[in-house]
């Protein structure tokens, strides 16, 4: 997504506004500039943080203007998504999602990589950035069932994701059967008909396996961007569920409070 210099213009000084009315000093205001890095993995899987440019004036103050300006543009959506201004077509819930996946057992490097390559590619490679959000999804699902806090959980590391999911509803008592609230019974379809419909568009219409001359390859960012943004609301879903319901000493579910 490139922007436009207008709107570039509108959204800094939007975003300089709440900025300066929330920390209110050059030290709070650099210190907030400060927390956005690119986060990225070294092949032994620590984690390399490059900072971004902090522009300074004649006083060596930060010259928020400049240093706006001058980030990245998905680094600056980040910066209006965290001050809560709505950006187009900006995946809203990034920043959350991201921070979720560096707790706990769902911080590994690859998984974390392959989430910021999708939000990366959603407006340039929206094939390539459909398919990573997928392997994203599979990865998390994966740590959750691996984490031995959910009873009776046996799967098969190379399932695809429509059966890892089912496997997940299961163990969360989400599966749709007879005998289950409706309600519960309707999230648990939907669960797995998203999975399934990821799992169709990311096999049948992105470079994930080969294709032909003729073949149809997502090449519009509507489509990333509705995908992404449905991945990372089911992943933040199932995280949220899996916290409230295990503890860290991997206490037993409790009845689904629907």
């Amino acid at each position: 997504m490139s922007l436009s210099p207008s709107y570039k213009m509108e959204l800094i000084q939007e975003i300089k506004s709440i900025v300066w009315e929330r920390y209110r000093t050059y030290a709070m205001v650099q210190i907030f500039m400060e927390n956005f890095y690119t986060d990225s993995f070294d092949i032994f899987g620590s984690p390399c943080k490059d900072k971004i440019a902090i522009e300074k004036d004649q006083q060596g103050h930060i010259d928020l203007d400049r240093t706006l300006n001058n980030i990245p543009e998905d680094v600056l959506f980040s910066v209006a998504i965290e001050c809560g201004i709505a950006v187009p077509m900006i995946l809203p819930a990034f920043p959350t999602f991201k921070r979720k996946l560096t707790e706990w057992e769902y911080g590994s490097s690859s998984l974390i990589n392959n989430f910021n390559k999708a939000y990366q590619l959603v407006y340039e490679e929206p094939d390539q950035s459909i398919a990573l959000a997928y392997s994203t999804l599979e990865s998390l699902i994966k740590h959750i069932l691996e984490s031995k806090k959910i009873p009776g959980i046996q799967y098969n590391s190379k399932a695809t994701l429509p059966d890892l999911m089912g496997e997940i509803l299961k163990g969360y008592q989400f599966f749709p059967k007879a005998g289950i609230q409706s309600n519960i019974r309707n999230i648990g379809s939907s669960l797995l008909k998203i999975a399934r419909e990821i799992e169709d568009l990311r096999s049948d219409k992105t470079f994930a396996h080969g294709k032909g001359q003729k073949d149809y390859i997502v090449n519009n960012r509507l489509y990333s961007v509705f995908i992404v943004n449905n991945i990372i609301s089911v992943g933040l879903f199932l995280i949220s569920f899996f916290d409230e319901k295990y503890s860290a000493k991997g206490d037993e579910v409790d009845d689904c409070p629907f």
